[in-house]
């Protein structure tokens, strides 16, 4: 018996069968860390592993994360709590000169169909940094209005991101956009 599809058809049936093969392999892959007694984390270097290279199937991996962790009602729970928690650089080898804490700010908003949260960030008033240029430590609530603040701000806010990436979306699946970023006065 032969059937016949049209090429549209055909690339439809390879793009979904990959993406089903692909889903059904991240669900195993994880599944296997818990039967192992470990907690699935999100490990983007899985993308690599399954040849993903578009973007819109890297976004898919956060959402099946999450769907595998039980769905979104059930992990943005545990996303907000996470969220809500005070972080500090200091726990962090990735964090240069940067020492401060930083907690989201009540006002955020949820987004089920980006599978993601934005939200505002309190940097405590006590931060600092040293800086590269004269080896001194600065506060960084005196460097606010300073000409090149601009720069520590997208250092900081780099920073923050690399933090609740590993902190939430690591654990849920769920992508932080941190829309604000403010030292407390």
């Amino acid at each position: 018996m032969k059937i016949i599809i049209t090429e549209d058809q055909h690339k439809f049936l390879l793009e979904n069968s990959h993406l089903d093969i692909v889903k059904k392999l991240c669900f195993n892959f994880w599944q296997n860390d818990i039967d192992s007694g470990n907690i699935p984390e999100l490990d983007l270097s899985i993308l690599q592993y399954m040849n993903i290279t578009k973007y819109n199937e890297r976004e898919e991996l956060f959402s099946w994360f999450t769907e595998f962790l039980g769905g979104w009602d059930k992990v943005v729970v545990t996303a907000i709590d996470l969220l809500h928690q005070t972080y500090d650089t200091n726990n962090y080898d990735f964090s240069g000169g940067y020492d401060f804490r930083f907690t989201a700010i009540d006002n955020y908003k949820e987004y089920k169909e980006l599978n993601e949260i934005d939200c505002g960030i309190k940097i405590q008033n006590d931060g600092k940094v040293t800086l590269m240029t004269d080896d001194e430590t600065y506060l960084l609530r005196d460097l606010v209005y300073r000409d090149f603040w601009w720069e520590i701000d997208e250092e900081i806010r780099n920073l923050i991101d690399d933090i609740l990436y590993e902190e939430i979306t690591k654990k849920t699946g769920i992508k932080i956009d941190v829309r604000l970023a403010y030292v407390e006065a």
